[in-house]
């Protein structure tokens, strides 16, 4: 449950907060490494979000501008954007910015890239991190939430 709330930190982020809560030494470099090797094995199984899909397809029809901004690098983001025939007009990754999550920085990186100013942006996000970032980059926000498991 504390992993799918802090979606959108960076992996490193992610790393140093569990560690830290666990109060156990390790190198964050080498687990990132670790994590981002299982992720090269597994990534084509990651499915898609159907409804985001169809939302960011009825947006690029209708000549919105859209980015997708993840706390994700790009090396991750980017096949499975291609896996899943997902166009956007900005990506901005985890390497594009110091800070993920729920910092403004990836929002903002991403405006900028489309040319709009934040005030002008809606953000579509799963992630309480990511909507404290929307309201710190001073966007507007929607909470989406996945209950198609449920």
């Amino acid at each position: 449950e504390q992993f799918f709330h802090q979606a959108g930190m960076t992996g490193q982020e992610q790393i140093r907060y569990f560690v830290e809560r666990a109060g156990v030494q390790v190198k964050i470099e080498e687990v990132y490494q670790r994590k981002r090797v299982i992720w090269e094995k597994s990534s084509h199984a990651v499915p898609a979000i159907d409804c985001n899909v169809e939302l960011l397809r009825m947006l690029r029809a209708a000549n919105v501008p859209v980015a997708i901004a993840s706390g994700s690098s790009r090396r991750t983001i980017l096949p499975i954007m291609k896996q899943h025939g997902i166009e956007a007009d900005a990506v901005v990754g985890a390497d594009d910015v110091r800070r993920g999550k729920p910092h403004p920085d990836l929002f903002l990186c991403a405006a900028r890239r489309l040319g709009i100013s934040p005030q002008n942006c809606i953000v579509v996000e799963d992630s309480d991190v990511g909507i404290d970032a929307a309201k710190s980059a001073k966007m507007k926000a929607i909470r989406f939430y996945d209950n198609e498991g449920d």
